[in-house]
C-alpha cells in the first residue's frame, strides 16, 4: 500500500511529511529501561514507558506533517476582549502559513470568552488507494502545549487537495512571544480501509489463550506472545 503526499509550494521541500518513527521525541530516546529508583512490587512494574509496546506503536504508526517555516506567535490577554493572538513569519510566496477561522465555526468556550480559532494552512494534499481515508491528529508524547490541533478524517481517495488543520492556543492569560519552529510536528497522518463495523457487548473469557499467558508470563507478555509487528516507510 502507498500514501502519497503532495507538494502545493517549493518552501516545504526542507521539512517534508515523514514516518512517524523518525521522529521520536529526545525525552523517550533518553529515558532508561529499567527504572532502579521505583520500587518493584509486580510483574515488571520496574520496567518504564519505554517498554510499552502500545505506546512505541502509537509513536511509530503512521506519518507526521510538520511546520514548513518559523511562525512568530505574539499572545496577550485583555480582560475586556479576552485573548488576543497575531502571527508573523516570512513568507516569500503563495498562501500564508497560518489564517484565522471566525470562532464561531467552533464555538470553544475558555474563561468566559470565544477562543481564537485558527488554521495552519493546506500545504500537502494527500493521496490514499481506493476505499482508504486518513485519520489527521495531533501527535501525542512531544508534550506540545503551546496549540491544539483538532482532529478530523479525510476520504483522502477522492479529496486530494491540501488539507488545512485547524487549531486553538493555549489558555494562559500570560503575555508571550515564542516560534514555533519550521520542523515542529504538527499532525500525524494515519490511513485507513473504510469498512463498515459492528459491535456487541459480552462477558470476558479468563480462559482465553491471552488471559492464561498474562497469569503465566512473568513480564513483557504482550511484547513477546501478542504484538504484531506494524509498517510505515
Amino acid at each position: 500500500m502507498k500514501i502519497e503526499f503532495l507538494e502545493s509550494t517549493p518552501l516545504t521541500k526542507l521539512y517534508p511529511p515523514v514516518p512517524a518513527k523518525r521522529l521520536i521525541p529526545d525525552w523517550y530516546k533518553e529515558i532508561e529501561i529499567e527504572m532502579a529508583a521505583v520500587q518493584k512490587v509486580g510483574f515488571g512494574t520496574n520496567l518504564s514507558v519505554k517498554r510499552c509496546i502500545p505506546v512505541l506503536d502509537y509513536m511509530t504508526t503512521g506519518y507526521i506533517i510538520r511546520s514548513h517555516m518559523d511562525i512568530v506567535v505574539k499572545r496577550d490577554w485583555n480582560d475586556t476582549v479576552g485573548e488576543n493572538v497575531n502571527f508573523d513569519f516570512r513568507m516569500a510566496e503563495g498562501v500564508p502559513p497560518v489564517v484565522f477561522h471566525d470562532s464561531k465555526q467552533m464555538p470553544v468556550m475558555r474563561n468566559g470568552y470565544l477562543k481564537k480559532i485558527a488554521k495552519f494552512s493546506g500545504m500537502w494534499g494527500v493521496k490514499t488507494p481506493p476505499g482508504y481515508s486518513c485519520l489527521f491528529f495531533q501527535p501525542q508524547y512531544f508534550n506540545e502545549t503551546r496549540f491544539t490541533v483538532f482532529p478530523g478524517v479525510v476520504d483522502t481517495d477522492e479529496y486530494t487537495s491540501p488539507i488545512g488543520f485547524p487549531f486553538m492556543m493555549s489558555d494562559s492569560k500570560e503575555t508571550e512571544t515564542y516560534i514555533i519552529e519550521a520542523g515542529t510536528p504538527l499532525v500525524c497522518v494515519v490511513p485507513f480501509k473504510r469498512e463498515e463495523w459492528t459491535h456487541e457487548i459480552k462477558n470476558w473469557d479468563k480462559n482465553d489463550k491471552s488471559a492464561i499467558l498474562m497469569r503465566t508470563i512473568w513480564q513483557e507478555t504482550y511484547r513477546k506472545f501478542m504484538h504484531t509487528k506494524k509498517s510505515f516507510d
